[in-house]
This record gives structure tokens, sequence and C-alpha cells, in this order.
């Protein structure tokens, strides 16, 4: 979701959709996951085991991981069912995805590079997300969203991907780098042992290094305030969330739950995002516009088809069968592709 602050939207004055929805799909969904999973963690229903849907997992931990796949899969409602963009970016669409899907269903090495890429581009994805809702924040704030785009990107850098770096999740993070010893590159896998002895240090550079340029950037800000930038108390408060969730949560829990954390609430912003700007295309698409309660049976729609797509995608698993293993991480990698460039295309639409 690299470029969503340049799409233009037509909101209340400072909020994308409106302060409520803004708090709860964005600004506050950090913590609100970390409530969910809390809340999670005391009933027993959510920690019995489900064995008929690939590997067999908790309860709770199977319905995040339906609900962060559908959110990988939904990017298609900004893509392909998208007539005005699919016409502009056909091969994009079409062309690359396919020819990717035969490179990892013919190629060990591509198929092991392509599941450590898609662990390391899903990082960077997440953090570019806060980074591009801040961005928006800015706009409707009536500040240049092109202004001082890498003083952003580098701190929400800092609050989200620095506690990983500096946490217990950096090692699950990089797993995939021992994979590669089985496609014949034993220097991926040399690289993850001298990260493994090295945590220490990295840690201890991470933290010196984030903290540092926390400073700096509430001086910029400080600056940026006295020479005319107006500051959008939504973004503040989004960055703030973002940060102090994400130090409490990849810093200081076991990584399963960081990760089932993460991953609802990086999802939750993403149904928010994608609903609120794409709603009348896909009632279009659904041909709901005109029936009646035609928005709950668009709403309707499009959470069947997301979760049915979450369903697939978690029942696949690496010992599945040859020729269904590439399919949900051809669709993940697109899916952190297609938002790179779906909305800077959009600005110009819109």
């Amino acid at each position: 979701m690299a470029s969503v602050s340049e799409t233009p939207m037509r909101a209340p004055a400072a909020y994308i959709a409106g302060p409520v929805y803004d708090w709860i799909c964005f600004i506050l969904a950090a913590p609100l996951s970390i409530a969910v999973v809390w809340l999670a963690a005391q009933l027993p229903w959510s920690s019995r085991v489900v064995t008929g849907l690939g590997q067999p997992r908790a309860r709770f931990e199977l319905l995040v991981a339906i609900w962060t796949y559908g959110h990988l899969f939904s990017v298609v409602f900004r893509s392909h069912f998208n007539r005005g963009i699919f016409a502009k970016h056909r091969l994009r669409f079409t062309l690359v995805p396919a020819a990717l899907y035969v490179a990892f269903a013919f190629s060990p090495f591509a198929l092991v590079a392509g599941f450590f890429l898609n662990a390391i581009w899903d990082t960077y994805h997440s953090s570019m997300q806060n980074f591009g809702l801040g961005r928006i924040y800015d706009a409707k704030a009536g500040n240049d969203p092109a202004a001082h785009r890498s003083l952003d990107i580098w701190m929400n850098h800092v609050v989200y991907i620095g506690p990983i770096l500096a946490g217990a999740s950096l090692l699950p993070t990089l797993a995939g780098l021992r994979a590669f010893p089985t496609v014949g590159w034993e220097a991926p896998d040399h690289a993850f042992r001298w990260i493994s002895e090295h945590r220490l240090a990295i840690r201890n550079a991470v933290s010196v290094a984030g903290a540092a340029y926390a400073v700096y950037y509430v001086d910029a800000l400080l600056r940026m305030i006295r020479s005319g930038y107006r500051l959008p108390i939504p973004k503040v408060a989004l960055l703030l969330s973002v940060g102090v969730s994400s130090i409490a949560v990849w810093g200081f829990l076991p990584p399963l739950e960081a990760f089932l954390i993460s991953n609802l609430f990086h999802s939750l912003q993403y149904f928010g995002i994608v609903w609120w700007t794409e709603r009348s295309n896909l009632a279009r698409t659904f041909h709901t516009a005109n029936a009646p309660g035609g928005r709950w049976v668009t709403l309707a729609i499009f959470a069947v088809l997301i979760a049915a797509a979450g369903t697939f995608h978690a029942s696949v698993q690496r010992d599945s069968w040859r020729w269904l293993i590439p399919i949900p991480l051809v669709i993940s990698l697109m899916h952190f592709w297609y938002d790179g460039f779906v909305w800077s295309v959009r600005r110009r639409e819109v």
C-alpha cells in the first residue's frame, strides 16, 4: 500500500471516511487487535485444534490465517475488478502472475526465493501501509502529500520494522534463509547463522538508531510546524498507536502472538481502505447497486469471496500438490506489488 497517500479522498475534513470509521479501522487497529488476541487467549474454545483444514492449528489461529489470506486476495477488487485500472495494466495483471506461477511450479530455487521474498516484502509492505495512511491525513490537513516523504517513510520503518529487527521475531522472519541449501545455495544459511550469533548487537544498534531517529523526527516536525506545516491529529495518533503497539508486540511477545496481532490489524486497515474506496465499484461489479439493501448485499458478497479465498489459502501447505503450492504465493506477492502502484494510477483517475 505504498502509494495510498497519493489518492484524493472525498470524506469529512481531517478523516478518510469519518471519525468513527477511521479510529476503528485505521488509527486504533493495532491496540484493538492486541485486545482481541488477549481476549481469545482467555477462551478455551479458541485454543482447540482444528485438523480438517491444512495443518493442525488452534481455532483462533486458523481464523486469523483466513482473515489474513483473505486480505491478500482482496487486492483483486482494486486491480482486476476495477475496469479502468485493469485496462491500463493488462500485462501486469495477467502475464506477470502467470509467469511467476510457471517459475515457482518448475523451479525449486524460484519457489524457495519466492517464499523468502514474501516474508521480507510483507514486513516492508505493512510499514508502508501505515505510511500511506499517514500521508492521506497530511493531504486532508492541507499539506503537500509529496513533501517530507522520506522523513515519514523512515519513521514508519523505525516504529514498525525496528521492533522486529530488535525483538524475538527477527529470526522467524528470516527463517526462509535456511531453506536455500536445499536448492544448492549455502550463503543465505550462513547469513542466518551470523545474524543469530549477533542478535544482541543487532538489537542494541537498532534500538539506539531508532531512538536517535525518533528525536530527529520530532525536532523536524517542530521546525516544519514553525514553517506553516499543519500537524494532523489523526496522523499523530496513528503513528503513536502503531509505534507503541509494535514495540510491545514485536519486542516482548512470543513470535506467534506477534504475528497474529500484526496480521489482524494490518488486514483490518486494508479491508477498511478497500471497502471505503471500492464499494461503488464493487456494487457495479456484483450488480447490487440498485438491489434492496444494496450496500449490505455488496458487503456480504465481498465478505464471502474473501473468506472463501482465505480458506483456500489457509488450506494449502508446502507439502501440498506441487501445482497448487505456487497459487497462494503468487497472490501474496502480487498483493504487495499491485499496492505499490495502483493508488498512484488512481490519483490521475479521481
